[in-house]
């Protein structure tokens, strides 16, 4: 019977090459999976983002907050724009744009206001029976009335 050699470092590097592959396919993984919800954008979701003190403080928000642009007093315009974004998993606002606006200047005046608003509170989507904050994309009618 023949005795075989056995290289002592060959097999550790061998096992620890192992662990070492382990421990990252388990990190990308992970990786992965904590990327997924603030690269997908939900709309609607379980739980949709809300302002800070709810549908009154951001209309008395609004209220304090938004001119009315001299332009569109001259030109007597009126109406609703409506902004787009994308309320972000910790609350801050992104992609802020008008999906559709009335012109005059009301369109500028109501990205600047949004723009200026506090952390909204996340909207939240049911993932392993659990709630956790998502990206949502949110529509905020503004109004414009002399």
């Amino acid at each position: 019977m023949a005795k075989t050699r056995i290289n002592v470092t060959e097999v550790l590097c061998k096992k620890q090459m192992k662990i070492f592959t382990i421990i990252f396919a388990v990190a990308a993984v992970a990786l992965m999976s904590s990327c997924g919800p603030r690269t997908e954008i939900y709309s609607p979701a379980e739980e949709v983002p809300s302002y800070p003190g709810g549908d009154e403080a951001l209309i008395k928000f609004l209220q304090e907050t938004l001119k009315y642009p001299e332009e569109a007093i001259k030109h007597g315009v009126h109406g609703k724009v409506f902004v787009t974004f994308i309320v972000e998993v910790d609350g801050s606002l992104s992609d802020v744009k008008v999906a559709r606006g009335i012109g005059h200047g009301c369109d500028e005046e109501a990205i600047r206001v949004v723009k200026s608003m506090p952390k909204w509170i996340p909207g939240k989507q049911l993932r392993n029976h659990r709630f956790i904050p998502v990206r949502i994309q949110y529509i905020l009618p503004i109004k414009f009335e002399i």
